[in-house]
């Protein structure tokens, strides 16, 4: 009997335990999702569990902060991007400049018929693009020979003197420089296949096929 008793007491315990467990479960779920009046009427005779100042204290800063996020949204709201007008052109790009005058009979003055003369000027720039063109450069490499040797009979062998050849990044190649970095631009930095590199070629009436570029 003393056994079965302290098994009923410790049962008891554990389920009234429980309950207070259930009760600050639900109180707190109040206190997190329920509304403001909600939170507060039902956390008036429940003291025991948790204290109504603390929650009170807690509340404050929350609602001070959302007040302060209202606040910034406010200034930031009326804050109005500066409007941009175009873009000037990089200094860096050449420049053509074209000027347009009046002729001379239309310079004469309407009302005392002397001559007008310029009292200022309008510009307006716009961006133009030349396409790529293809051309071929010529190395005219010069021999150079003493004519009195050759002709001469005691002189076995004229000596001959050439100009030296302009070197070449690929021994042996017909590319040029600036051929070779259109194509490696193309395939590696701008991603193009070699077909495509073959048509834009094509186009300038050059045919460049993908296997002597792959080579």
């Amino acid at each position: 009997m003393p056994i079965a008793s302290t098994k009923d007491a410790q049962i008891a315990a554990l389920y009234q335990h429980i309950g207070l467990l259930e009760e600050q479960l639900r109180l707190l779920k109040a206190k997190t999702f329920g509304p403001k009046s909600e939170r507060m009427s039902q956390l008036v005779g429940q003291q025991a569990l948790f204290d109504l100042d603390a929650l009170e204290a807690d509340e404050k800063p929350a609602d001070a902060e959302a007040a302060s996020d209202d606040d910034v949204r406010e200034t930031i709201t009326y804050k109005r991007r500066k409007k941009r007008g175009p873009q000037p052109f990089p200094d860096h790009l050449p420049r053509e400049i074209h000027e347009y005058e009046l002729p001379p009979e239309d310079r004469q003055c309407a009302c005392c018929g002397e001559e007008m003369t310029v009292i200022g000027k309008g510009v307006t720039c716009e961006l133009e693009y030349e396409p790529a063109v293809a051309k071929v450069v010529e190395h005219h490499h010069y021999s150079y020979g003493c004519a009195p040797c050759k002709q001469a009979d005691e002189v076995l062998e004229a000596p001959i003197r050439s100009a030296p050849r302009a070197p070449r990044l690929i021994p042996g190649s017909m590319a040029g420089s600036g051929l070779l970095a259109f194509v490696i631009a193309s395939k590696f930095v701008d991603g193009l296949p070699f077909y495509r590199v073959e048509r834009l070629m094509g186009r300038l009436g050059v045919k460049l096929g993908r296997a002597t570029m792959c080579n």
